[in-house]
C-alpha cells in the first residue's frame, strides 16, 4: 500500500540540497527516471505510483481546497501538497536549465490542424529557471490587481483566465507537475470567481483534451490565448453565483489590506455561504482526480 506523507517545506529545505543546475541532475544517475522518495527506479512504475498518489490528493483538494491568497506561495503550496509524497523538490521552483530557455518538442499546432499527421515536431520555449520567480510573482500581482477575476461576465472571465493560464504555463515553474498544479490552482480560482470549471475534461481521453493541449501550445507560440479561452468556456459547469463582488470576510481571509477590502466589498457584505456554494462537491463519475493530465 502506498502511504501518504506530509509536505513540510522547512524540513525539506533543511534535509535536501536543491543544487540541480541541469535537467539530468533531477534524474537517478544513469537513467531517465526522476529521483524520488519512493525508491522506484523504473519509469513506468514511478508514473503509476505518482498518478495514484497525486490523483488521490487532487480529489481531496476538490472538497478541501488548499487555502491561500492566489499568490505564488499559494501556487507552490498546491504543488507541494500534490507531489510531496513523491519528490523532495515538491513545492520548489525548478533550478534548471538556469540561464537558457527550457524547450519541449510537440507537433506544430500553429500551421497545422489538431491531429494532422503531416504536422512536424517543433520546439516550444519556456522560461529559464533564473527568471521564474520574478515572472510568476509579477503575474500573481497582476491577478490580484484584477480582483482575482471576480465580477466579470462569462466571456471576460474566460478571456482573462485564458491569458493568465497561458502566461503561467510558459513560466513552467516546476520540474514536473505543472499541468496538474495549474489545473488545481485555476479551478480553485474559477470557483472563487463564480465561474467554476471542470478541468477533468482536459485529461487524456476526455472531450477537451486535444484542444486544451493545442491551445496552450498555440498561445505559447503566438502570444494569443483566444483558443484557450474557448476551451475554458467549454469547460464551464454550474450557473455562476449572482454576485459581482467578493465578501469582506473572504477578502480578510486572503490577507488583503483593510482599505482595499472596503474598496472591493462595500457594505452590505455578501454571505460567505453564497461564495462557498460555487465549490462543487467531489464528482467520481467523470474523474475529478484529473489523473490523465500530463505534467
Amino acid at each position: 500500500m502506498i502511504r501518504f506523507g506530509q509536505f513540510e517545506p522547512t524540513s525539506i529545505l533543511a534535509k535536501v540540497k536543491l543544487t540541480m543546475r541541469s535537467w539530468d541532475d533531477y534524474l537517478i544517475p544513469g537513467s531517465q527516471v526522476l529521483r524520488n522518495k519512493l525508491g522506484i527506479t523504473d519509469a513506468t512504475e514511478l508514473r503509476i505510483a505518482e498518478e495514484q498518489l497525486v490523483g488521490a490528493r487532487m480529489i481531496t483538494l476538490r472538497t478541501a481546497p488548499r487555502q491561500g491568497r492566489f499568490d505564488f506561495a499559494h501556487f507552490k503550496a498546491i504543488h507541494g501538497y500534490l507531489f510531496g509524497d513523491v519528490y523532495d523538490w515538491a513545492g520548489h521552483v525548478r533550478t534548471a536549465p538556469w540561464d537558457r530557455m527550457m524547450t519541449k518538442s510537440a507537433t506544430d499546432v500553429v500551421h497545422f490542424a489538431i491531429g494532422d499527421p503531416k504536422a512536424p515536431m517543433v520546439a516550444y520555449g519556456y522560461y529559464p529557471a533564473s527568471g521564474i520567480v520574478q515572472a510568476q510573482e509579477d503575474l500573481h500581482r497582476n491577478l490580484a490587481s484584477e480582483h482575482f477575476l471576480q465580477g466579470l461576465d462569462r466571456d471576460e472571465f474566460c478571456s482573462r483566465l485564458g491569458e493568465y493560464w497561458c502566461e503561467i504555463n510558459v513560466v513552467h515553474a516546476f520540474r514536473e507537475g505543472n499541468t496538474r498544479t495549474q489545473a488545481v490552482f485555476f479551478s480553485q480560482l474559477a470557483d472563487h470567481a463564480g465561474w467554476p470549471i471542470d478541468a477533468s475534461r482536459f485529461a487524456q481521453g476526455q472531450v477537451l483534451s486535444a484542444k486544451f493541449v493545442a491551445a496552450r501550445f498555440y498561445g505559447q507560440a503566438t502570444g494569443d490565448s483566444a483558443r484557450l479561452a474557448e476551451v475554458i468556456k467549454a469547460s464551464l459547469t454550474d450557473t455562476p453565483l449572482p454576485i459581482d463582488r467578493p465578501s469582506s470576510i473572504a477578502l480578510q481571509q486572503m490577507g488583503l489590506p483593510v482599505a482595499q477590502i472596503h474598496e472591493l466589498a462595500p457594505e452590505p457584505p455578501l454571505a460567505d455561504d453564497a461564495l462557498r456554494s460555487c465549490q462543487r462537491p467531489e464528482q467520481h463519475g467523470h474523474g475529478m482526480s484529473l489523473r490523465g493530465l500530463i505534467g
